[in-house]
């Protein structure tokens, strides 16, 4: 069968709370070498941190540079997708600490290749999967409302509107070493979404 084809789109919104857009995208084109992978990223700058909007766009473009390198240098999927976002994580440490500031961003990435769906994430950027009218979520949030449902120490009905939902436990740049989540790859069918 050949490689499924996908319609993609993107539109980034401030949201109701900040003054600014802290969000950057990337999205495979016709110069992507999708023979490695069709990557998408969604990166979201930790807000009120200094310079979450630079953090953003600097795991973004430091995710795809690595990857597609890592790729071309034979590397498989899953171990390219963990190195550039390591690396991106490494880079925005870097950079926040030559500003003397903090600042992170949370990330999500996609890679299409061979009708699989590959995800890896850092933070709460979340990945769905609609299937037969059905919503899966692919990615589990790092935040600390997670890990007290994980602990059963809340119900989903207290999480929903809990005091601290937003408290995220990790993100590219505040510390070096970080947990990079990654969902078993999904086989991909003519009109999923």
């Amino acid at each position: 069968m050949d490689d499924i084809s996908a319609l993609v789109g993107a539109n980034s919104n401030q949201g109701p709370y900040r003054s600014g857009n802290e969000d950057a995208y990337w999205i495979s084109t016709a110069q992507t070498p999708i023979q490695y992978g069709a990557l998408y990223i969604v990166a979201d700058g930790v807000g009120g941190q200094e310079h979450g909007a630079a953090a953003a766009q600097l795991a973004v473009q430091v995710i795809q540079d690595v990857f597609y390198q890592a790729r071309r240098s034979g590397r498989v999927i899953p171990d390219a997708l963990e190195d550039a976002i390591l690396k991106a994580n490494q880079a925005v440490y870097d950079q926040a600490q030559a500003r003397s500031s903090k600042m992170g961003c949370t990330v999500v990435a996609t890679i299409q290749h061979k009708n699989q769906l590959y995800v890896a994430h850092v933070g709460d950027a979340r990945v769905y999967l609609l299937l037969e009218n059905r919503l899966r979520q692919l990615t589990r949030d790092d935040t600390w409302v997670q890990r007290q449902l994980d602990a059963n120490i809340i119900t989903t009905e207290e999480a929903k509107n809990h005091v601290w939902r937003n408290i995220v436990t990790q993100v590219l740049g505040n510390k070096l070493e970080i947990t990079v989540h990654q969902s078993e790859p999904q086989a991909l069918q003519p009109g999923n979404i």
